[in-house]
This record gives C-alpha cells, sequence and structure tokens, in this order.
C-alpha cells in the first residue's frame, strides 16, 4: 500500500516535496491554482518518464520499495490534494507495467 503523509504532521516516509527530485517545480499562485498546478505537474512527471532520466530512476527505486511493503509519499500538502497523489499513481503504474 502507497499512502500520503505530512511532514508538519511528523510522518515519516520518503520526502516528495521540494527542493527533492520529485518536488513540484509549480507554485500555486506563480503558476495557478492548487488544482491547476497539480494538473501541470501530471504532463511534467509523465514527460520525465518518457525521458527515463533521473526522476524516473527515482520512481523505479520507489516501485521496488513499494514491493517490499507499505511505502509512504511525505509532502507538505496531505490531506489536501497533492503532487503526491500524482507519484503514487505513477509508481502504480510502473508496478503494472514491470
Amino acid at each position: 500500500m502507497i499512502k500520503l503523509g505530512n511532514k508538519k504532521h511528523g510522518d515519516v516516509g520518503v520526502y516528495v516535496g521540494r527542493p527533492g527530485i520529485l518536488g513540484n517545480p509549480f507554485k500555486v499562485g506563480r503558476d495557478g491554482s492548487l488544482e491547476e498546478v497539480i494538473a501541470k505537474y501530471r504532463v511534467w512527471l509523465w514527460g520525465e518518464i518518457q525521458k527515463q532520466g533521473e526522476v524516473f530512476d527515482k520512481l523505479v527505486e520507489l516501485v521496488e520499495l513499494s514491493k517490499r511493503g507499505d511505502l509512504t509519499l511525505v509532502c507538505w500538502c496531505s490531506p489536501l490534494p497533492c503532487h503526491a497523489e500524482i507519484i503514487r499513481n505513477a509508481i502504480m503504474w510502473l508496478r503494472k507495467q514491470s
């Protein structure tokens, strides 16, 4: 199971926020509403998956971790809508591809 956690609430797991490699490069306000920046992240992440570079490598690492047991993705947003949901979906999709 892949869960989402909130860093400010002390949740422990793999940090996927800024400035990390999986952090959302789009910011609320500057780049749009919360929903818009999450939608932009989805497009960005798909492009990164297609490139199969370092972002893809990190996702593959998370796929492997998720196969070993529960995985918690930690950011600052949860339980609000968050780009970590997109990461979780990508991990689940990649698991089905392998």
